[in-house]
């Protein structure tokens, strides 16, 4: 398939997606509201300490107590996913309409999105000097996470949230009691598509994996994309997952040789999937005989035991044809004269089984005068003569 045909088929999916999207942004998604002071059991945030203007602040970590003021965050209607430069549905993510935040103190994130295996840092600035700020977090299923942190001399603080990034919107609220800041963040789930068991043999321009969203498959992924530790990064998705298809059988550029799909596994790591399909080598076995109907043919495991097989060991047909089976060669080397059933034949490479053969044709010699000679059998290639 072109590129521009796969480009104009990236187009069309996308355009689709986002009118899904459209669609889905008359609803509202409801998100539970955040009281200062979380239940006691969650997961806290480790607050860091140490001076410094509008880095850094001293401050408590640990589970606050309920202070009886909510912090309530609107309704959070979806918002429009985006796409990514690589022409993938972008993560698909939904942004929390968040309250405005009191005049004079923020709260920001270090990044706006995060992978799974990064920290979010959390600054804030315009509170109260050398006072207690209570920050809190509200993940994607709802679990809220609290901890306090200590201002600096200028108001300012920074902490960090450790808990488990998964995909979605993380919302932040921080309050010391009279005024609130509000930020969110993202996690989006990072998926990388992997192959073992493909050589050198098998081209680069061979489609390993076909990705799908909704159903519709939007990215052809070749083996040259996909080398590397890190496999083929194939985007970020928040709403909908994809799916995928590896493809079954690969062709090798050595006759005889393919690469058969034996499944796949899906390894997680935080909200980040890698994604790898295995694949094993095959090899073909040819059988060739001039008589009889030969079995045995067909692929096999680089490794297996194959025969090589006939269903019979003899021809006659009077005053025509005499055909004896002799033994079965691989290469060159006898295997076994049972014709029926060869010697095992090892396929650690492609294989060609012949069937040899002991053939007499026989020689009719008529004339309608005189007394004919040469009539008799003559062996397979040998010459014989009319008198």
């Amino acid at each position: 398939m072109s590129l521009l045909k796969i480009k104009r088929i990236r187009l069309i999916y996308i355009i689709g997606i986002a009118l899904l999207l459209a669609s889905l942004c008359t609803g509202i998604l409801a998100v539970p509201q955040v009281y200062a002071g979380s239940p006691s059991g969650s997961r806290h945030a480790a607050a860091d300490s140490g001076g410094g203007s509008g880095t850094g602040g001293g401050g408590d970590s640990g589970s606050s107590g309920n202070s009886g003021t909510p912090i309530a965050l609107e309704e959070v209607p979806v918002d429009d996913a985006g796409g990514d430069d690589s022409g993938n549905s972008d993560e698909g993510g939904t942004t929390a309409t968040l309250p405005d935040s009191d005049e004079g103190v923020t709260i920001t994130s270090d990044k706006e999105d995060y992978a799974p295996y990064e920290t979010p840092v959390l600054t804030g600035s315009g509170y109260a000097p050398n006072s207690t700020v209570e920050i809190m977090v509200m993940a994607p299923d709802g679990t809220v996470t609290s901890w306090t942190a200590q201002t600096d001399d200028q108001g300012q603080f920074t902490t960090t949230y450790d808990g488990t990034l998964d995909a979605g919107t993380f919302t932040v609220a921080a309050t010391d009691g009279a005024v609130t800041s509000y930020t969110s963040f993202t996690d989006a789930t990072y998926y990388y598509f992997k192959y073992d068991g493909l050589d050198g043999d098998c081209p680069g321009n061979e489609v390993v994996v076909v990705i799908s969203l909704l159903g519709i498959p939007y990215d052809w992924v070749h083996k040259s994309e996909m080398e590397g530790s890190s496999g083929y990064y194939a985007g970020k998705f928040r709403i909908f997952n994809p799916s995928w298809n590896y493809t079954d059988f690969i062709t090798s550029s050595v006759d005889g040789k393919r690469y058969a799909n034996t499944g796949e596994s899906v390894s997680t790591s935080g909200s980040n999937k890698t994604v790898t399909g295995y694949y094993t080598v095959q090899y073909m076995l040819t059988v060739q005989s001039e008589n009889g109907v030969t079995g045995g043919a067909g692929w096999y495991n680089s490794g297996d035991t194959a025969y090589a097989t006939l269903n019979t060991g003899s021809i006659y047909i009077p005053y025509d044809t005499d055909a004896n089976f002799i033994n079965w060669t691989v290469g060159g080397s006898d295997y076994g004269s049972n014709y029926a059933l060869s010697n095992p034949i090892s396929m650690t490479a492609p294989r060609t089984a012949i069937a040899n053969w002991h053939t007499a044709y026989y020689l009719t010699v008529d004339s309608a005068y005189g007394t004919a000679g040469g009539e008799g059998w003559y062996d397979s290639g040998d010459y014989a003569y009319a008198t």
